[in-house]
């Protein structure tokens, strides 16, 4: 299954194929790409890692068959998600500053 996690990093997306998963991680396999070119799995020893479950922001979807992109509608769902949990995150972190 292949899902998309919220980094704050501005290279976005982050993707990467779930190999394992408990009650608050999963194991990742992160893939190497962007939202113009082909995904693939990244090698070496930073490929696989654990993140929270709640830094999921989509997940079962697939990329295109021919070319390893992703679909239109993922990613402009993708786009749409990163745009919301940063607005989100903004609104926090200025509420904590204005207490």
């Amino acid at each position: 299954m292949l899902a998309a996690v919220y980094i704050m990093d501005e290279s976005r997306p982050w993707l990467g194929e779930v190999k394992g998963m408990d009650v608050k991680e999963l194991q990742i396999h992160w893939y190497e790409g962007s939202y113009q070119t082909s995904w693939g799995p990244m090698k070496g020893k930073y490929s696989l890692s654990s993140v929270h479950r709640e830094s999921l922001l989509l997940w079962g979807f697939h990329l295109t068959e021919k070319t390893n992109h992703l679909k239109r509608e993922t990613q402009q769902e993708l786009q749409r998600l990163y745009l919301e949990t940063d607005e989100k995150l903004t609104l926090q972190r200025q509420r904590r500053c204005d207490d």
